[in-house]
């Protein structure tokens, strides 16, 4: 069971520039300004490789959908001694728990991170229903529940001049977040950690479809020891399904325009459920549904409103003045370079890298 290193490689997405890879997209940056080569996003070649000729599903449902969840969590257990589940609070990494529960698939640790110093309920009410919600099954269906508050010493990353190039991926952390206080938990050989961190995404183009993902999406756990359930190769079946489900219950005049798409990025809060409930996805909160706490541009949610609020409240206002200094830093670094960063007020983002590319055909993924 411990010997899988081949099977669930930590290299399971990366930046590419040139001959050379980076899990840090500002120190990919730095090599494109040294070598002129682009940055760009990928994706396990593996995973690719593994959805090639998978065909549509003639029994596609809800249910199908739900029958290869459990099908690849239960794989997940059997082949690892320590199974922790990263729970994020949204629709995703609730399903996986949720099926892990009803389908007694134990899990050794749930583990979340909430966001207030002081266990405030509003900036943490995103994890919250989550964490309730598997303290039920503590000790039954799962291990240990864990939810981990931020301290004072965790708001010092700031003061690391260059700490925007030691963090995962692309990710301009506003406040503490989980991977960066269980960061050694998450590098542990001995476990194997489960997160669901992405739907399928799609680039419709001159009325074609392909399957591809946003970097700042998924690039939060890049290098760490994970399976991103939802985008495994080990499962692929899984992710072909749910994007036929997926393309199934959209619009028509989703398919006429050239754009790229995100569950996350639909406006119409009916559609969002349609496709949820088609997944099997939904949970008993529609806020959480409809990501009212959070996906705002430059992580301007109302999780880090109230986290500054706080900090304000708390005579903690240097963390934020620290950190905006920081993101002007950043972007006068990178300005320059082509699609790399971009500025709104005084918040900076980096500009979202897509993945390569999978055709979807009608009744096949690949070309």
């Amino acid at each position: 069971m411990d010997n899988l290193q081949e099977k669930y490689s930590l290299d399971t997405q990366h930046y590419r520039v040139g001959d050379n890879t980076y899990y840090n997209f500002f120190q990919a940056l730095d090599e494109e300004k040294r070598t002129g080569h682009f940055v760009q996003y990928e994706l396990d070649p593996e995973l690719i490789d593994s959805l090639q000729g998978l065909k549509k599903p003639t029994n596609l449902s809800r249910e199908y959908i739900k029958d290869l969840m459990i099908k690849g969590l239960k794989k997940l257990r059997k082949e690892h001694n320590n199974l922790r589940l990263c729970l994020g609070g949204g629709t995703d990494s609730w399903t996986i728990l949720k099926v892990c529960v009803e389908n007694d698939i134990f899990l050794d640790e749930v583990a979340t991170g909430l966001v207030s110093l002081k266990g405030s309920v509003r900036p943490d009410l995103e994890y919250l229903p989550g964490v309730k919600y598997a303290k039920r099954f503590e000790g039954k269906q799962i291990g240990t529940v864990k939810a981990i508050t931020p301290t004072l010493d965790d708001l010092n990353y700031v003061n690391d001049p260059e700490w925007y190039k030691k963090t995962p991926g692309c990710i301009l952390p506003p406040r503490p977040w989980f991977n960066h206080y269980y960061h050694q938990e998450l590098k542990d050989p001995a476990w194997m950690n489960i997160v669901g961190k992405s739907k399928p995404s799609f680039e419709f183009k001159d009325g074609k479809v392909s399957l591809c993902h946003l970097d700042g999406v998924t690039a939060e756990y890049m290098g760490y020891r994970v399976v991103n359930f939802f985008c495994d190769k080990n499962n692929p079946e899984l992710l072909v399904a749910m994007s036929y489900q997926l393309l199934d219950n959209l619009p028509k005049e989703t398919f006429r325009k050239n754009h790229w798409f995100q569950v996350e990025s639909i406006k119409d809060n009916q559609l969002t459920i349609k496709i949820l409930e088609a997944l099997g996805m939904k949970t008993p909160h529609a806020w959480l549904n409809l990501h009212f706490l959070g996906k705002k541009s430059y992580d301007q949610n109302l999780k880090t409103k109230y986290f500054n609020k706080e900090l304000h409240k708390l005579g903690l206002g240097w963390f934020e003045t620290k950190y905006k200094e920081s993101l002007l830093d950043i972007y006068n670094q990178y300005k320059d370079l082509p699609y790399a960063v971009e500025k709104q007020g005084d918040c900076v983002k980096s500009i979202g890298r897509w993945s390569q590319k999978v055709p979807i055909l009608q009744d096949k993924f690949g070309g």
